[in-house]
């Protein structure tokens, strides 16, 4: 059994892969069975507890990007990098084979723009904008400097992370198709990862004891006025698709570059053809139906 300890409890992501590896049906043998516990760190009372039982720690705990406006630099380095790094080095110390910290794309700090396609490849760098990225790539570089033959480090890179339940970027698209907005000719990809999916990364992780820097994403590359029909159809909302000129979505919403660019990951830095996938347009009727 490998035991797993999620740092962050009540958030999508951790919430989602406590539910998805106690659903695991273990084997006749015990293997590819888990046990998750999940922990809090707004106080202190997680350093007196040990973590030695623990195969891995999931750091899941973040301030999210769309706090920017109403918290420091400060405070989202505090959260997303330097709490990070104590709960490592703990980890260390309690002997710990494994941590995996949940990062995002939004560490190269690339603004797609309307119509335009950007492919993020191994030689891409990293130039984060916002303080959410600039303190996550922060994070990453001091959680590799922890990584050894006896200490796995895990960074994930996300995309457009989405489910049932999910907030950020996929809510825009939801209340945009949502409104019968007429849908902008946008046949640029996007990389973007299901919940489901992003699970089935995690447990490869996990079962295979690796380290380093991963990219998950679907299967699919999907343009952004494919990702709209599709949300708009699981409602019966009739999509109306024209081509509105870039200054007018741009002038509608402030986001409207980041939501119709196409940014995505290369093939070749994520490919894991031995995981099961759900394919987009099954995730998008779960999502949206809840299924």
């Amino acid at each position: 059994m490998k035991r797993i300890l999620i740092i962050g409890p009540n958030n999508f992501i951790g919430d989602s892969v406590k539910a998805f590896l106690t659903s695991r049906i273990p084997a006749k043998d015990g293997s590819n069975a888990y046990g998750v516990a999940t922990l809090s760190v707004k106080d202190e009372e997680w350093r007196g507890i040990d973590f030695w039982v623990c195969d891995a720690v999931l750091y899941c705990a973040t301030m999210p990007q769309e706090s920017e406006k109403a918290y420091s630099q400060e405070d989202f380095v505090s959260i997303n990098c330097d709490l990070a790094y104590e709960v490592a080095e703990k980890s260390k110390r309690d002997r710990v084979k494994q941590f995996i910290y949940v990062s995002t794309i939004d560490v190269y700090g690339i603004n797609s723009k309307i119509g335009k396609e950007i492919i993020i490849d191994k030689n891409t760098v990293c130039r984060p904008k916002t303080l959410y990225a600039k303190s996550k790539l922060m994070a990453e570089e001091k959680l590799l400097s922890l990584s050894d033959d006896n200490f796995e480090v895990v960074i994930i890179r996300v995309p457009m992370i989405y489910g049932s339940g999910c907030a950020g970027e996929y809510t825009a698209f939801r209340e945009y198709a949502l409104a019968g907005k007429p849908l902008p000719i946008a046949n640029t990809n996007r990389s973007m990862l299901h919940i489901d999916n992003f699970c089935e990364y995690l447990k490869f992780y996990i079962d295979n004891e690796v380290s380093g820097t991963f990219y998950p994403q679907n299967n699919d590359h999907v343009s952004p006025m494919t990702l709209a029909t599709k949300i708009a159809e699981q409602h019966d909302i009739p999509v109306k698709i024209k081509s509105l000129p870039a200054n007018l979505l741009t002038k509608l919403s402030p986001s409207a570059n980041k939501m119709w660019g196409g940014m995505l990951y290369a093939r070749e830095i994520s490919d894991l053809p031995q995981l099961t996938y759900i394919n987009f347009e099954d995730s998008i009727k779960k999502t949206e139906r809840k299924e």
